[in-house]
């Protein structure tokens, strides 16, 4: 039936598609519980688009096995960056540096506006007048 094979391929796309969804949300996230409820629903999805790809294999529906082979390897790989990218996400470098920037871009701002408005201070009291 064309239908099921249609099906099972959307299947696929939609669970790989839907992977790549979840990671800006997980790499941009702070906190490792919400990251980990991310790698679940991750996990949900990849184990729709290998059982949706089993189904096509077990109808022989990609019309030869080395057409069905490529799928399975373009799925390990896909499988395979998302593992490197929950890693690194998990590293959370990205997150932890602009925190770590933008608390020592703000403390250093409000140093520099103490320290100008201050000398703007001192400036008036002196009283400092034009050469013209």
């Amino acid at each position: 039936d064309p239908w099921h094979l249609r099906v099972d391929v959307a299947g696929v796309l939609l669970a790989v598609r839907e992977i790549q969804v979840l990671q800006a949300p997980h790499i941009a996230e702070a906190d490792d519980a919400a990251m980990t409820r991310l790698e679940e629903r991750m996990a949900l999805q990849r184990a729709a688009a290998h059982q949706a790809l089993e189904r096509l294999a077990g109808r022989n529906s990609l019309g030869s096995a080395s057409r069905l082979a490529a799928a399975r390897a373009a799925l390990d790989r896909f499988d395979a960056i998302n593992v490197e990218i929950v890693a690194l996400s998990r590293r959370n470098s990205n997150v932890r540096s602009l925190a770590l920037s933008l608390g020592k871009k703000r403390t250093l701002q409000v140093a520099c506006e103490d320290a100008v408005l201050a000398l703007q201070d001192a400036l008036a009291k002196r009283g400092f007048a034009g050469t013209r």
